[in-house]
């Protein structure tokens, strides 16, 4: 008795197919293959679509026209008004009126993609006289599918029925019938006979087909009978060897049956080329050119011109693509097919069900033709790092921002087969290892019969392990022609296609599909399949989806919070909430930057409530848990989403490790495993990196601990300096409406009592954004005053939104003033120039920790000191000269035209007098630790009393310059410089002066200028002479003193490479050394000086390269 050789086939696909029939969908448990099926679209599919549409009209109306035939004018009226469309569309309004035709027609590049064989010769040559390759960019796919829309808009979407098409079908299968009964050619009627007789043998291949089912189920039924008769009685009525005999009669009527059908296929090929044979003819025969077109065009579509004409109307339309029918045109070749989805849009139940339908038509059909490996890419990732050998690099081919990668690939069959068997078994734990094993021990080629199906790309950490997951992947291509799909993120789509292009050559297809779902499948037909997949009441759960859905449709945007909607509906937790909200309608950012802007009141509702009651459905479902600790794994949660966001740390151990230290949450093990074991809303992968079902959880989880737990609200301020972190990087839309959720909600009690309350601890970044996202920026505060103890004020004219905004925050702001622990708001807030009284006021009650007024508006440099006397100024920064320095040189440095004193310019010349006056008076031994910025310097310029006073500053800094490289100073002797070089350095000092517009009365000829203000003098020539100084103020003229002193564009690593670069037959950015003045440092043109302590590292080929660039 024989075995059957494919049986460890058959019994994969039965393992894998039960692996696969279950899945998790918002929390639940679910049926995969009873929820809503995605479309997948695609933009060039579509675009070349619309292209065949008018090649198909264009072939029917020249035929139609053909004097050889009668006309059909209902054909010609249809396949027209198409026609007339493409024209249209195809012509653009002059600035005169006119209308002329496009310089490019937008489906061109479809066309060209289409038409070109280098084979046939068929393609364009450039004015060089190169071939021109097929390529479609972003900008003409953009262009064509406008042009495609806007055909649909004029009328082409009322001509896409399917009646409509099904009419031009039959009249083009009238016109071909016509051609071939009224042109008497005998090659024209061989070639009908013969296709004739293509369709009478694909008419017995079907049969036989048919025939060989029923045989191979006999001879297996036949089998399974051997197989369960009692061996004892086979024995003792010697029944072995006839059972044999019947069992070789019936493989041999099976093999006869396959030979036949082989045989059909035979003849239906040399059919097929005697058809091609005789229109080759035809061509050369007195058929009209354009009916020859026709038949070569109509046969070559199979005498169908639209195939499934629904098909084809979705594909315009939207686009829409078969998976099943991109990976069979790979088969023979292989390919790469990714499908591209944000998170929630079902990427994984989209592979999942696409798998499982594979095994499903397979079983069904008795054939082992297709054998699919499911893998995730993260596990295949790390099993191609732990057990392939082979080394490589790759360097990415872009000249500007080459990139070098290293990976492994395998260096046999038995690594990847290896690496294929514990990915498969990593990725479903259900699988059973002996009959994988026994797959690949079969003696036929796995991998020739192998679709290598690979899901979530994205969620591969390192860049350098994703191009290795793509050379991988282009390996199997390239050795097995093997079909390849696999899901991404849209994030990482673009980088996918780079990759699979820099590795592959652009030799193999890849095929990009987008999953797309409407409005209509969202509300009506996902509850629908979900309520049967959850095995509920499909008609209440449907009513009462399609009533809420309205109100939460800005955030039922994919299919994942369409299951998340749906479950909290099956438990009657989600209920109504007020849309007439006045401030709602008001939440949205006016920042341009703001990639997740317009995020909605019903958005943070929404998730709150999932994380409210999913979390505790998630838990319920799968073990017995008291309300209790239902409240501490959803506390545990919220820790571990706030320092998910506040650390950017991702591994679930480290967090926790990071909560039990800093915020004395320790988990237990029932704890730690009802955490690892997958909430619904947060996934915990088998490297234990979490992933959110959507980014936004972590930030309304987030936002709730800080409501509900005040130590952490303090924890935040204390470690970051606000709730929203440093410099407010972790705040955004969705986190605020989550804080102050309330205020919006309830619109009838006094307004934005919780977001006053938070207004101290925003930090100044964020308390802007804030503003900005509620339109709080377009009003301010005036009639300002500070009366027995409180503050009365009045807002400008602005409207009655931004009106509130301006009252919380300015009540806010004014209590916490008169706490004496105030906090910084916008300038602008409180007017367009803060003077009088309440500048003054501001001025008495700011401290000094971080520097004068910067506690009490986000841009103290722009406020001025107040109207007062001397006396009353430096009192208030205790006498120190210094702190009065620093604040006038820093308003001077980044305003050198602006009032530093209110009371103008003699209020200022007093307070310079006073400030000189009392330096020459400090002792000759004391020193500033504060050292004068160039900006500070420069702005000098403006007057000879400010030149006087910064030279006496820095005649007076512990460091007399801010130029140092590599660890050694710059400093030269001002009076060793020749009147040469001082007549070289004269445009330089007065570009100083012109860049910060000083008088011309203050301008002094360079010889003065370096005798009277020495030090100011040095400072201006070293920031020429140090090429690396950073600031704001580097002058036009710098690299042209470099120059015209001989010294390079950039120093040099060593001063033997100057030497050696700085020659009179140079040009001027290597140097001249002859011209060089002995007074200019050495550090000027040799990196550190004579001694740089690092001129060894300069000396090696990375450094230099780093360098350089």
């Amino acid at each position: 008795m024989t075995g059957n050789p494919l049986q460890p086939i058959t019994d994969y696909l039965v393992d894998l197919q039960g692996c696969l029939m279950f899945g998790r969908c918002a929390g639940k448990t679910t049926r995969l293959s009873k929820l809503h099926q995605n479309r997948l679209i695609s933009d060039d599919h579509r675009l070349f679509t619309l292209d065949k549409l008018e090649n198909i009209c264009i072939a029917i109306r020249d035929t139609n026209f053909d004097s050889n035939l009668k006309k059909d004018t209902e054909l010609g009226e249809q396949i027209g008004a198409i026609l007339d469309l493409y024209w249209s569309e195809n012509e653009l309004e002059n600035k005169e009126g006119d209308w002329q035709e496009r310089e490019v027609n937008p489906l061109w590049p479809y066309w060209y993609a289409r038409y070109f064989d280098e084979e046939k010769a068929q393609f364009l040559n450039d004015e060089d006289g190169d071939t021109i390759p097929p390529s479609i960019s972003a900008d003409e796919r953009q262009a064509a599918l406008e042009f495609c829309e806007k055909m649909l808009t004029e009328g082409l979407d009322e001509l896409l029925t399917v009646e409509n098409l099904q009419s031009i079908e039959d009249g083009a299968r009238k016109l071909y019938d016509n051609i071939m009964l009224t042109i008497s050619h005998q090659d024209a009627k061989a070639e009908y006979e013969l296709i004739q007789a293509k369709q009478s043998i694909e008419e017995r291949i079907s049969d036989q087909e048919a025939v060989i089912k029923e045989k191979r189920t006999e001879l297996e039924e036949f089998r399974g009978a051997m197989q369960n008769f009692p061996k004892r009685d086979l024995l003792r009525k010697n029944l072995l060897k006839e059972f044999e005999n019947e069992e070789r009669h019936l493989t041999l009527i099976l093999n006869r049956e396959i030979e036949d059908q082989e045989r059909l296929v035979e003849r239906k090929q040399h059919v097929e080329d005697n058809i091609k044979r005789v229109l080759l003819e035809a061509k050369n025969t007195n058929i009209p050119a354009s009916l020859s077109r026709f038949l070569a065009f109509y046969t070559s579509n199979n005498q169908a011109l639209f195939g499934d004409i629904q098909t084809f109307i979705q594909s315009i339309k939207l686009g829409e693509v078969l998976l099943s029918n991109h990976i069979h045109e790979l088969r023979d070749t292989g390919g790469l097919v990714s499908i591209i989805g944000d998170p929630g849009f079902g990427k994984t139940i989209q592979l999942r069900q696409f798998t499982y339908k594979i095994i499903a038509e397979q079983l069904g059909e008795d054939s082992t033709n297709i054998i699919p490996i499911y893998v995730k890419a993260k596990t295949l990732s790390k099993n191609i790092q732990a057990i392939a050998t082979s080394p490589y690099g790759i360097i990415t081919d872009d000249s500007e921002n080459s990139k070098e990668y290293h990976g492994s690939s395998t260096s046999s069959k038995e690594e990847a087969v290896e690496i294929f068997i514990n990915s498969m078994l990593q990725t479903e734990p259900e699988l059973d290892e002996h009959i994988v094993r026994n797959l690949f021990g079969m003696q036929r080629n796995v991998f020739d019969n192998m679709y290598l199906i690979i899901d979530a790309y994205d969620e591969i950490l390192s860049e350098e392990r994703r191009m290795e997951i793509i050379s991988f992947i282009d390996d199997n291509i390239e050795r097995h022609h093997c079909p390849v799909v696999i899901t991404c993120r849209k994030s990482h789509s673009e980088e996918l296609t780079n990759f699979f292009n820099e590795v592959n050559g652009e030799i193999n297809t890849h095929n990009c599909l987008d999953i797309h779902f409407t409005p209509h499948e969202l509300r009506f037909e996902m509850p629908t399949k979900l309520a049967n997949a959850w095995g509920m009441n499909s008609d209440q759960l449907s009513l009462s989806a399609a009533n809420l859905y309205q109100e939460y449709e800005t955030v039922l945007t994919h299919p994942l919070f369409v299951g998340f909607f749906c479950m909290l509906l099956s438990h009657d937790a989600l209920h109504p909430s007020d849309s007439n909200n006045p401030y709602l309608k008001q939440s949205k950012s006016n920042e341009e930057d703001d990639s997740n802007s317009t995020v909605s009141l019903q958005h943070v509702a929404f998730l709150k409530r999932v994380i409210e009651f999913g979390l505790e459905i998630n838990v319920k479902e799968r073990q017995s848990i008291s309300e209790d600790e239902i409240a501490r794994i959803r506390k545990l949660f919220c820790y571990i989403a706030a320092t998910y966001i506040t650390t950017g740390l991702s591994n679930l151990e480290n967090i926790l490790k990071y909560v039990a230290k800093y915020h004395d949450i320790s988990p237990s093990a029932r704890e730690k495993q009802i955490l690892n074991d997958n909430l619904g809303v947060m996934f915990v992968n088998s490297e234990k990196d979490i992933d959110w079902t959507h980014k936004t959880l972590p930030e309304v989880a987030t936002g709730l601990l800080i409501l509900e737990e005040p130590e952490y609200k303090d924890y935040l301020v204390s470690e970051f300096g606000s709730i929203f972190g440093v410099d407010g990087n972790l705040w955004s839309e969705c986190l605020l409406i989550t804080l102050i959720q309330e205020d919006l909600e309830d619109s009838t009690s006094q307004p934005f009592v919780v977001l006053s309350g938070l207004f101290d601890s925003m930090g100044n970044k964020s308390l802007v954004r804030t503003l900005n996202m509620f339109g709080g920026n377009g009003g301010h505060l005036r009639d300002i005053r500070y009366e027995d103890g409180s503050y009365t004020f009045k807002v400008t004219n602005t409207t009655v939104f931004r009106k509130t905004i301006i009252e919380a925050l300015a009540n806010s702001y004014f209590s916490a003033l008169l706490r004496g622990n105030p906090f910084p708001i916008p300038n602008s807030i409180l007017g367009k120039r803060i003077s009088g009284a309440f500048a003054l006021h501001l001025f008495n009650r700011s401290n000094m920790t971080n520097g004068l007024y910067s506690d009490v508006v986000t841009e103290p440099l722009k406020m001025r000191l107040p109207n007062v006397d001397m006396d009353t100024i430096f009192q208030r920064f205790e006498n120190d000269i210094e702190k009065v320095c620093t604040f006038y040189w820093e308003r001077r440095g980044m305003y050198p035209l602006s009032k530093v004193c209110e009371g103008g310019r003699q209020q200022e010349k007093s307070l310079l007098e006073r400030l000189t006056n009392e330096i020459q008076a400090l002792p000759s031994s004391f020193e500033f630790s504060f050292v004068p910025s160039y900006e500070m310097i420069c702005s000098s310029f403006t007057s000879k009393r400010r030149l006087e006073l910064m030279e006496e500053i820095l005649s007076r800094c512990t460091a007399k310059y801010e130029f140092s490289i590599w660890g050694s100073k710059m400093d030269f002797e001002i009076d060793g410089i020749d009147n040469k070089s001082l007549q070289k350095l004269s445009p330089l000092f007065e570009s100083v002066r012109k860049r910060i517009n000083g008088p011309k009365e203050n301008h002094l000829e360079i010889k003065n200028m370096v005798n009277l203000f020495p030090n100011i003098s040095r400072s201006i020539i070293l920031n020429a002479l140090v090429i690396s100084i950073r600031n704001n103020w580097k002058e036009d003229n710098s690299l042209n003193v470099r120059y015209a002193f001989g010294l390079p564009e950039t120093p040099y690593h060593t001063l033997k490479e100057a030497l050696n670069q700085m020659q009179d037959d140079g040009d001027e950015t290597t140097g001249n050394f002859e011209i060089l003045p002995s007074w200019i440092p050495i550090e000027a043109y040799v990196m550190g000086g004579r001694n740089n302590p690092l001129r060894k590292v300069f000396q090696k080929p990375q450094a230099k390269g780093f360098f350089e660039k």
